[in-house]
């Protein structure tokens, strides 16, 4: 559909409870995604739908991502930063592969394919599992993981939250609001709705 697209910088998917077919955005000029929508679905097969979007350096929006198939981002090669996957279910081969910019993923308790990270060696991969089998998955190919470390999902009022524990064992929720609240707690990260 948009394959090799030229000109699409900033992709706004505000759709929900959908699938994003393999190979739909493969090596466009990219540089944010944001989903807006929840129960997102990257790919069903083997190219996924980003693939080798080289100028890809923003993803915003992943707590809504919930199936992430073979080759989602696989040779994403500027997306950055950190990515809070709170909602993933699954996560396949290759999904990130070869990101080499991307520094930290908050995963639940799921089970991932053995090379979802692979050559992702600057990456620390927070999880909330802790079973060894998922750990030598995830840490096999460079990645540093961290176990029963990453992020659960919970509903409250209807707003999604996402609960991260870091490392020095601190808890911090995700609190998507409309604004600013006027008492800021400092063990909550707040997104603001645009």
């Amino acid at each position: 559909a948009f394959a090799e697209n030229t000109t699409i910088r900033h992709l706004v998917i505000k759709a929900s409870g959908i699938l994003i077919e393999d190979s739909a955005f493969y090596n466009s000029n990219i540089q944010k995604i944001t989903f807006l929508g929840n129960n997102v679905t990257l790919g069903k097969d083997i190219n996924g739908p980003f693939r080798s979007c080289k100028r890809l350096t923003t993803i915003e929006g992943a707590e809504n991502l919930t199936h992430l198939y073979r080759a989602a981002f696989l040779d994403c090669t500027s997306l950055q930063g950190e990515l809070i996957l709170s909602g993933l279910e699954e996560c396949g081969y290759y999904a990130f592969g070869n990101c080499t910019l991307l520094k930290k993923v908050f995963l639940p308790a799921i089970e991932s394919k053995s090379n979802s990270f692979e050559n992702c060696s600057d990456l620390t991969v927070y999880t909330a599992s802790t079973d060894p089998a998922e750990i030598s998955r995830l840490s096999r190919y460079g990645a540093k993981v961290i176990p029963g470390s990453g992020c659960d999902i919970w509903s409250l009022n209807e707003q999604k939250h996402a609960l991260i524990k870091d490392t020095n064992d601190t808890h911090y929720s995700i609190l998507v609001v409309d604004e600013m609240p006027s008492v800021i707690d400092n063990n909550v990260i707040y997104i603001v709705k645009a």
